[in-house]
């Protein structure tokens, strides 16, 4: 709640529009529409100077990104753990046996 009323604080001061979107686990970001490079540079480093606050340009250059930065750790921390369960399972897939692939493809083995 704390980081919320901050970004509604700043986007009043500063006369940005910005949407909330939801990501993994739960976890919700700020996306701030900018009209040029120029103004989301400015945002971005707006946004870096205030503690507690992660931000990120998009690849389109014109949208950044922002979060709560300790919400922004925990979800890369689960986002890792997720991606290391998932290369864990691929590895033991790749080299099982025809059996314990297709136990493995159909859910009965983890």
């Amino acid at each position: 709640m704390r980081f919320e009323s901050k970004i509604a604080l700043i986007a009043k001061r500063y006369n940005l529009s910005y949407k909330w979107t939801a990501l993994r686990f739960g976890y919700r970001r700020v996306e701030i529409e900018c009209e040029d490079f120029d103004e989301a540079y400015a945002v971005s480093c707006m946004l870096q100077r205030h503690k507690g606050v992660w931000s990120k340009w998009a690849a389109d250059g014109h949208t950044v990104y922002a979060m709560d930065a300790a919400a922004h750790d925990e979800l890369m921390q689960k986002v890792r753990e997720a991606n290391r369960r998932v290369n864990e399972w691929w590895e033991r897939y790749h080299v099982a046996d025809a059996e314990t692939r297709r136990l493995m493809a159909c859910g009965a083995i983890e």
